[in-house]
């Protein structure tokens, strides 16, 4: 009887041991699943934090061909300005000389007359 109640006793205790190792191994299992999970996450957000700067690396070299772009327009530009000045630089000049001209007919004009009977 004092074997059976020591035997008895050990019994639980093996069996509280049993489950309290049952119990560790299926918050491990519990543990080892959380860490694949986050394992996965992980990947997960390396993948798209490379999809995000090849996205950026495009929007840099769509810039920097607007910034060409933008500095030939501005260069362009300032040529049409140049070009624009230099016209009307001519066409006051072709003014004066039709001025002038008109000036000259008048006169050829008036000397002509004196000679007509």
């Amino acid at each position: 009887s004092e074997i059976n109640e020591m035997s008895s006793k050990i019994g639980e205790v093996a069996a509280r041991a049993l489950n309290g190792m049952d119990k560790v191994v299926k918050t491990t299992r519990q543990g080892v699943a959380d860490a694949e999970t986050a394992q996965d996450s992980i990947v997960h957000i390396q993948q798209s934090f490379a999809e995000v700067a090849g996205v950026i690396d495009d929007i840099s070299a769509a810039l920097a061909e607007q910034n060409t772009a933008v500095t030939g327009l501005a260069k362009d530009t300032e040529q049409v300005a140049q070009m624009s000045e230099e016209n009307s630089g001519a066409a006051s000049s072709l003014l004066q000389l039709a001025n002038e001209l008109e000036g000259k007919a008048v006169q050829v004009k008036e000397a002509v007359e004196v000679f007509q009977v």
